[in-house]
């Protein structure tokens, strides 16, 4: 088992999971101008991956400190590169405390391992010309999860502000309920929301 804070590093030194390992949310990322939130290459995850102790027969549990933004990216992270053993912690820190149980506060230095990613997926991805050619052909609905400002373009946090054309808004945040500790709200009434907008 090997379990993954992405939240905040002060969240992780007051709260952690025991036995987990933090995670930089830089590092699951390209962070390179234009697009930083591109997918690292495969040689700057092999070296990631190796110093967390990845293995292909470990199970890895993910979970940050927003309700799951991080927690989620690490997820496709791991189904970019194949790895399907993973798992979710509803509610990340915010709910484990609130059940009261055990947290840590010490750091942990997992044994590093030899992972190599080999190839990259595509299945979980799409590029810039598939989505382009999806939009023309009308082939694809487009959901944008982010803030009311930066859908609108009131604040841009890439190059350019605004959202892909004919993209529905949905803020990521509707799906968490505040008063369950950031769990996910229930799949049904989340999807009888996305279907009216």
């Amino acid at each position: 088992l090997l379990i993954l804070d992405l939240g905040k590093a002060e969240t992780y030194q007051q709260a952690h999971v025991p036995g987990a390992v933090h995670v930089l949310s830089k590092d699951i990322t390209l962070g390179t101008p234009p697009a930083p939130g591109l997918l690292p290459p495969p040689e700057q995850l092999s070296l990631l991956l190796s110093r967390l102790g990845l293995t292909p027969d470990m199970h890895v549990v993910v979970y940050d400190d927003e309700g799951g933004p991080w927690a989620g990216r690490m997820i496709w992270v791991l189904d970019s590169i194949g790895h399907k053993k993973y798992s979710f912690l509803n509610g990340g820190i915010h709910s484990w405390i609130c059940e009261q149980w055990e947290i840590s506060r010490d750091p942990v230095d997992p044994t590093p391992s030899e992972f190599q990613v080999a190839t990259i997926h595509t299945d979980v991805t799409i590029t810039k010309s598939e989505l382009l050619t999806s939009i023309d052909e009308q082939a694809v609905e487009i959901l944008d999860v982010r803030t009311p400002a930066e859908y609108s373009g009131e604040k841009a946090q890439s190059q350019r502000g605004g959202h892909i054309p004919g993209a529905k808004h949905y803020e990521w945040t509707q799906a968490l309920d505040s008063d369950r500790s950031l769990r996910l709200r229930d799949l049904i009434d989340v999807k009888s929301e996305l279907k009216k907008i």
